[in-house]
């Protein structure tokens, strides 16, 4: 951010000349671990402790997609059945994601396959339901369309309700407790990877996950494990 700020000052002539910045190299790990099954299920388990029971079934379900979809948050709230810049496409034999131009980090527009799992949860609304966004959730006093960093910091209230912690980091001063990391929206999109990673070559990884680069599935997600080898 503030190379492209210094940038923008030098084409406008605040500055005379960009500074030269070494940027730090990238460690090539996850900033937060995936969450397991059994945490993703206490997550669900904390939902009616969260919110009314008549909100619940619809973060619920908003949870559920993110775990069967690997979608990013941003892109599940924007998902319609109906159009739009990222879509739900009913005209095959399975459903499809319709992602049009520019919608994503891609400039491309789209037609995606998802997985089983992910299409028998879309199917199972009703087809009369099927309009308008496909996640629709609610919190408390809200009078418009739910926006990206309230349902971020929703999810991630859920995560720290159901206590699961997915990174610790060195508290502030000595003899504190460690700060504690606790699992927010994007931890279900690397869950996802991290599942599909064992059973599909990282070529089909890349392309459910929509990363533009190979790089990146392979950095993240198509890792050793002693374990999995075994």
């Amino acid at each position: 951010a503030l190379k492209a700020f210094l940038n923008w000052a030098a084409r406008m002539a605040l500055i005379l000349k960009v500074p030269h910045i070494v940027m730090p190299k990238r460690t090539g790990r996850m900033k937060h671990r995936p969450i397991t099954l059994e945490e993703f299920e206490r997550m669900l388990s904390v939902i009616p402790q969260a919110v009314r029971a008549d909100l619940a079934p619809g973060w619920d379900f908003l949870l559920r997609g993110l775990w069967l979809s690997g979608l990013r948050l941003d892109e599940a709230l924007r998902l319609r059945w109906d159009g739009g810049d990222i879509s739900v496409n009913l005209t095959a034999e399975r459903p499809r994601l319709k992602i049009e131009a520019n919608a994503d980090k891609s400039t491309k527009p789209r037609l995606l396959p998802i997985t089983r799992d992910f299409a028998e949860l879309l199917l199972s609304v009703e087809p009369a339901k099927r309009r308008g966004r496909v996640f629709r959730v609610i919190v408390p006093g809200q009078v418009a369309e739910m926006r990206l960093d309230t349902c971020s910091k929703f999810i991630t209230r859920l995560g720290e309700k159901a206590g699961v912690c997915v990174a610790e980091r060195p508290p502030i001063k000595p003899g504190d407790n460690p700060r504690k990391s606790w699992a927010g929206a994007h931890c279900f999109r690397r869950a996802f990877g991290t599942r599909w990673a064992k059973v599909m070559r990282p070529q089909q990884l890349q392309e459910l996950m929509r990363h533009e680069s190979i790089t990146t599935t392979m950095t993240f997600y198509v890792a050793d494990d002693i374990q999995d080898t075994e």
